[in-house]
């Protein structure tokens, strides 16, 4: 927050400085612009007084302060960086960088991201700002987030765990409960499923909230597979956050807001809904007039659709910002791909580039739907998507629109009506997986096909034992820490025929390596899910981690009609966290099992489901 300073006192601490009138008027112009909330114009002023006077405190804080709230957190963790060089000693500098790096972190939690100081450092100076003011709860609240992130797991539980014995006695049942909860999300990088849930549940007693609801059911769904208890609360949570939405005087004036999870359920009751079914579950839905956000969250009057989404926690970000967020409106037919998880590379491969794909097939190529304008995400946000689009020569870019903003507070009213494909959760054979928060995740077998039938490569079977038939795919994170021994041992097991893939080329480049493969293996991570790239008789095998069944692996395999095998026999991996150190022992049933897919020529064995 703003830090108040009488100038004459700001000054009179700097020998030499300029004349106090300078200093002073550009101090008064910044605080002015403080209270008027252009804090672009704040930073600017206090940018001015710093190289002025640089021996003033509170002008660190107060910039640091401006530039967060600007939209610039990078820059404010470096001032407060700076700030902690000058004043080494200062407690409250300390804490203000180690909150705007925990602020930053949980922005940028993306892969890839640019930070402007490395992890350990963050981590660092978070650890020292926790010894100069052990009694600081949100300093040590800061300093645990900030060890998550960087994957120091366990040292982040026992930050947390210490919190809550030292503070537990004194803090409201709410402050409590989040303590609860930080702890139990952290656990789950360390694989104490059942400590994670334990403290879930606490948390829960203490503050059942939407918020809570929804994190504990994220924690349910990765302790427990296919557990109907995680549902049950996400849906609990978007219950609660629909019931608690005020009014709105576009989207709902009278205050009575439904939620409506399957949209041929619309269609039957809103004669502005139009649902086509274009084979399996998969439906090419148009909707006359409402909204959509830039998580892909749609609303109609007093109506909030989740169709065949996972989408609790997009939802009630959208229905919590209604008051505030931005609003643009379009007056041409739309047809969107939005959607909340499309950075990641998994969901933007298995559920949005299907769906940019049969969009085109059944709306943007046609010469009757010639006045439907694109709606993309902003551009970067998804290399897939991108690439996918200037691969496609109907889809000009006259054509398209970028939604500035994935983050929920821009939100797009149209007019002219809106085409979505969606499709509905994917139920098992017992309806035990169909009750899972992860089932929205897996698409059906029309959307894998439309993936196939854009990469024309994926239809040949390589040639015996060609070089980079086997493809091993290296993570970044929640890997071995002696990956690369494991790569050296696949080499010399299989020669030339191992090609390790770290994620990186372009997205031709990704489908023509993957086209090669008779063998795709790797830990569990979106990098598997280029399997869809690969030729007839491929096989997937899945590392997979502890204690923790993640089908949508085993579900892509099945639509391709491939084989699939997990090994899960490699002790102390975690859904988020690292692997240890892979053995030898672990490395040749790594190989092995590569070999009993292949037959004596070197080809994928015959695999019919």
């Amino acid at each position: 927050m703003f830090v108040a300073c009488a100038v004459t006192l700001c000054i009179a601490g700097v020998a030499a400085a300029p004349s106090p009138t300078t200093l002073q008027d550009v101090l008064v112009a910044s605080q002015q612009a403080f209270a008027a909330g252009d804090f672009a114009r704040a930073a600017s002023s206090l940018r001015t007084a710093q190289r002025m006077a640089p021996d003033i405190r509170a002008v660190y804080y107060n910039l640091g302060t401006a530039l967060s709230r600007s939209g610039d957190p990078e820059s404010a963790v470096v001032t407060y960086r700076n700030g902690c060089r000058r004043f080494p000693n200062d407690p409250t500098m300390h804490s203000s960088l180690c909150k705007a790096v925990n602020s930053l972190l949980n922005d940028r939690q993306q892969l890839g991201a640019r930070l402007p100081m490395g992890r350990q450092d963050m981590a660092r100076m978070c650890r020292l700002a926790a010894e100069m003011l052990p009694d600081d709860l949100d300093v040590l609240t800061a300093y645990g987030a900030v060890l998550g992130y960087n994957n120091e797991a366990r040292e982040a539980a026992g930050v947390f765990r210490r919190m809550i014995v030292q503070f537990g006695g004194r803090l409201d049942p709410p402050a409590l409960s989040n303590a609860h909860m930080n702890l139990a999300l952290t656990l789950l990088n360390t694989g104490g499923y059942d400590e994670a849930w334990t403290n879930a549940d606490q948390a829960l007693r203490l503050e059942r909230s939407p918020d809570r609801l929804r994190m504990a059911a994220l924690i349910r769904s990765f302790c427990f597979a296919g557990d109907r208890l995680a549902r049950s609360l996400a849906d609990e949570a978007l219950t609660m956050a629909t019931a608690g939405t005020p009014s709105h005087p576009t989207y709902c004036p009278s205050g009575r807001w439904r939620i409506s999870r399957r949209w041929g359920n619309d269609a039957k009751r809103n004669n502005d809904i139009v649902v086509t079914v274009l084979g399996e579950n998969v439906h090419l839905v148009f909707i006359k007039k409402g909204s959509i956000s830039g998580t892909g969250a749609i609303t109609t009057e007093c109506t909030v659709h989740t169709g065949g989404r996972q989408a609790t926690s997009v939802d009630q970000h959208r229905l919590s910002h209604l008051a505030t967020e931005t609003v643009q409106i379009v007056d041409a037919p739309l047809a969107s791909v939005l959607d909340f998880f499309v950075g990641n590379h998994y969901h933007a491969v298995i559920e949005v580039l299907p769906k940019l794909l049969l969009l085109h097939r059944y709306v943007l190529s046609r010469p009757e739907y010639r006045d439907v304008r694109l709606l993309l995400p902003r551009q970067g946000l998804s290399r897939v998507i991108d690439e996918a689009v200037e691969m496609i020569p109907e889809l000009r870019p006259e054509i398209i629109l970028r939604c500035p903003d994935d983050a929920g507070h821009t939100t797009v009213n149209f007019r002219q009506g809106l085409y979505v494909i969606d499709w509905d959760r994917v139920p098992d054979d017992d309806d035990r997986f169909g009750g899972d928060i992860w089932s929205a995740f897996l698409p059906p077998r029309l959307a894998i096909h439309a993936v196939q039938d854009f990469a024309p490569s994926t239809h040949v079977r390589p040639a015996t034992n060609a070089a980079g038939d086997i493809v091993y795919v290296s993570r970044r994170t929640r890997t071995f820490p002696n990956d690369a021994e494991l790569q050296r041992f696949l080499r010399k097991r299989f020669g030339p025929r191992i090609n390790v893939h770290d994620g990186t080329g372009t997205l031709v480049e990704q489908m023509t390596a993957y086209a090669k493969a008779k063998v795709v293996a790797g830990i569990h991570g979106a990098g598997l899910s280029n399997f869809v790239f690969t030729g007839a008789g491929a096989a997937l095998l899945e590392i997979t981690p502890d204690r923790h069944v993640n089908r949508c692996y085993e579900h892509l395999a099945r639509m391709m009609n491939r084989r699939y095998l997990a090994l899960g026999h490699i002790p102390g991996g975690t859904m988020h966290g690292d692997f240890p150190a892979i053995t030898y022992d672990q490395m040749r049933v790594v190989a092995d099992q590569i070999a009993s897919v292949l037959d004596e020529d070197g080809n994928p064995l015959i695999h019919e489901l």
